[in-house]
């Protein structure tokens, strides 16, 4: 109510005319009209004093009581409409509850259709392995692709638990804006405008509910399509195996046994005089033919001494020169199994710059290196027995093929078949070192440039028929080592390469007993030589002049021999 002046004009009537006034200000602010002025106040008051100012001032209690009236009425109206309002809340709670009912029903259909798409997804998966084989020659971008696979897969873990932040946000919002209407019923003091605020309430309700739900919907749809994407890349790569160090590495024992063991059955049978003596052969073959392929096999047998770091290779059946012979079938055996087998994966044919990039990767972040070598080995799964007897293939092809000249005749077919058995035992133990969480690597380097601080022993000769005693011997401190058999075994990861298991060497002093035979038995074929020369000359000067034809003349004459 606003406060009542006095008027002026009417002294006499100053009690009456305030009570009037007082109730003509209540009339009009209960009819929702504003205020009369001063002068129109004065001018009605004038009018109603002169026509029965007691029964007016009667009308106008009797319409100050049906206001009350109406006010009344109006407050049990605001109830009712709080009960309703209550009532309606209840209902959609219920048709919430209807909803994500049925939401639930739809999210188990979706998950049989989910379950079908990913029996077809496995399909695809097959398909697309054949195709794998066409992107040989873009291993740089496929190692680019596999990092935005990888960082895409961070992007959907991120989204996934945005999702799950935002739903938590959504379901506190909605508490909060529950709070709010609960807060805003309490507030609602002045009932001429509680119904406006909580009509606009409600309707602001209902549009937060609807949002909300979308919001939920929304998160919901996306998070199955995040689990449908990570199926899907889990589909594309190979689960690794987590095996631990010490137990690979008693593998990689067993593999360097095993080739130990096989160079040393290659050479038990003593090689035939025509191969140990092909000089003085020569010197008694009349056929051409048989000269060529007496040259041809002195040639491999000069290029098997020469060819690793100068091992002397003495043409004879001892024990010194069975382990010399041995040790080259093993740096041969070797070599091939590091060019074909001891690769960070079989993506590629042979090792090369892929297990460069792997090692680099694996140094600076060995989670993204397993998850590229995980996608490189995929394809090694389909038809995993072909695939490693071809492997197997090469190598035993490679090493026939270098050291056939000194495997006894009667002996290459087990040679050959016990090989092939090797390698294949020897790939399918690998494949345990590409398939683990753990990267492993080999040395790099089989000659006598090792590795920086690189372990290694040396390997004990003559190398004995059992292996009952140890197979390595104690060397000088100041001894490096003048060529490696088996290279070191090495665990990546991005603090630093950790040997595993040293690496396998000659020293110097071992291959003084070798040269020395080597030595002697030339000096003996060349003293043999000589002497069946000079009887030769002897025989010849007693009944014919000495032939004196140049070399020339000799050279034009005689057919040429390759080799």
């Amino acid at each position: 109510m606003n406060h009542v002046t006095s008027i002026k004009p009417f002294a006499g009537y100053g009690s009456q005319v305030s009570i009037v006034r007082a109730f003509d200000e209540a009339r009009a602010t209960a009819a929702g009209i504003a205020p009369l002025s001063l002068a129109q106040i004065d001018r009605f008051l004038h009018n109603t004093l002169q026509n029965k100012v007691v029964e007016r001032i009667r009308e106008e209690l009797a319409q100050v009581q049906t206001l009350q009236q109406e006010r009344d009425a109006l407050q049990t109206k605001v109830d009712q409409l709080g009960t309703s309002h209550q009532d309606a809340l209840f209902k959609i709670e219920q048709e919430h509850e209807i909803v994500r009912a049925t939401n639930a029903k739809d999210f188990a259909t979706l998950m049989e259709r989910a379950k079908s798409e990913k029996r077809d997804l496995q399909e695809d998966n097959g398909r697309l392995l054949a195709k794998i084989k066409e992107y040989e020659d873009q291993r740089s971008s496929l190692v680019e692709q596999q990092k935005d696979q990888a960082s895409k897969i961070e992007v959907l873990h991120k989204q996934l638990e945005e999702q799950k932040h935002a739903r938590q946000l959504a379901e506190q919002e909605l508490s909060e804006t529950l709070k709010k209407w609960t807060e805003a019923q309490k507030a609602a003091a002045n009932f001429d405008v509680v119904l406006e605020e909580r009509k606009a309430a409600e309707v602001k309700l209902k549009s937060e509910a609807v949002t909300l739900q979308k919001k939920l919907q929304e998160c919901e749809t996306q998070a199955e399509k995040s689990k449908k994407t990570l199926e899907k890349i889990k589909g594309l790569i190979v689960q690794p195996l987590d095996l631990t160090t010490e137990a690979l590495a008693t593998e990689f024992d067993l593999v360097w046994k095993s080739c130990l063991n096989f160079a040393r059955s290659a050479v038990r049978e003593h090689l035939p005089k025509e191969v140990l003596e092909v000089s003085k052969k020569m010197s008694k073959v009349a056929d051409v033919k048989l000269i060529i392929e007496l040259l041809q096999n002195k040639n491999i047998w000069q290029n098997l001494e020469t060819r690793f770091v100068r091992l002397p290779l003495p043409q004879s059946n001892s024990a010194c020169a069975k382990s010399m012979r041995a040790i080259v079938i093993l740096s041969v055996l070797v070599k091939a199994l590091m060019r074909y087998i001891f690769t960070s994966t079989y993506f590629l044919s042979k090792a090369g710059e892929l297990d460069d990039v792997l090692n680099e990767l694996a140094a600076k972040d060995i989670s993204h290196e397993r998850f590229v070598r995980s996608v490189l080995l995929r394809p090694f799964l389909e038809d995993e027995d072909s695939k490693i007897a071809s492997r197997a293939e090469k190598v035993r092809n490679e090493v026939v093929s270098s050291v056939e000249s000194i495997i006894p005749q009667s002996q290459r077919s087990a040679f050959e078949s016990g090989l092939l058995s090797l390698v294949e035992k020897t790939t399918r133990t690998w494949t345990k070192f590409q398939n683990n969480k753990t990267h492993f690597r080999v040395s790099s380097v089989m000659d006598t440039e090792i590795e920086a601080s690189a372990e290694w022993k040396a390997l004990k000769l003559p190398i004995e028929t059992s292996g009952s005693d140890s197979q390595f011997q104690d060397t000088l401190p100041d001894e490096d080592p003048i060529a490696i058999l088996f290279p070191q075994l090495f665990s990546v990861d991005q603090q630093a390469d950790k040997p595993i298991r040293p690496a396998i060497g000659l020293v110097h002093s071992q291959l003084k007993e070798a040269d020395e035979e080597r030595i002697a038995i030339k000096i003996r074929l060349a003293n043999t030589a000589a002497k069946r020369r000079n009887s030769e000359a002897a025989t010849t000067g007693n009944g014919a002049r000495p032939r004196t034809r140049s070399r020339l003349s000799d050279s034009s004459t005689t057919p040429a021999i390759p080799g």
